[in-house]
């Protein structure tokens, strides 16, 4: 029972998802927040989650910018990297480069997703080493893990 709390919020998002972005956005937030919950998230930790995950879906339907998709997915990986489930990240980024692949993006256009992805992430792997308790800071980390991968569309 203790899913129900955070699993509604969830279910909104992926519902939303799948309104507005499709399959791959609704794809990435059911296997995200699946495992967030499963892993012992509480409803304020996905809470923090949803609202950024709102943010880029709501980006990505007001530009029709499909690119605001690596941010959105980058945010639930970094959420699940800062809860050390680094095989459930590396499924995040693998269902990301496959729904790429699938909308026919180029090889360098996924080798750069790729290496912006690693270097995004970077941060997270040290946090953990240094602070491992990193509380109420694993949204900001999560939220400038996405902003990273933001950035790294632009340049």
């Amino acid at each position: 029972m203790k899913w129900l709390a955070p699993g509604l919020p969830a279910l909104v998002l992926v519902i939303a998802a799948m309104a507005i972005g499709g399959l791959p956005w609704a794809g990435i937030s059911l296997v995200g927040l699946f495992a967030f919950i499963a892993f012992g998230a509480n409803w304020r930790d996905v809470l923090m989650l949803i609202i950024p995950a709102l943010f880029w879906l709501a980006v990505f339907h007001f530009t029709g910018d499909r690119r605001m998709f690596f941010p959105f997915s980058m945010l639930f990986a970094a959420s699940l990297a800062l809860l050390s489930k680094w095989d459930v990240t590396l499924v995040i980024l693998v269902l990301f480069l496959l729904a790429r692949t699938l909308q026919y993006a180029t090889f360098k256009v996924l080798a750069v997703e790729l290496i912006v992805a690693v270097v995004a992430l970077c941060p997270i792997y040290f946090a953990q080493k240094k602070l491992p308790q990193l509380g109420q800071w694993r949204s900001a980390f999560a939220v400038t893990c996405s902003m990273l991968a933001f950035i790294g569309l632009i340049f």
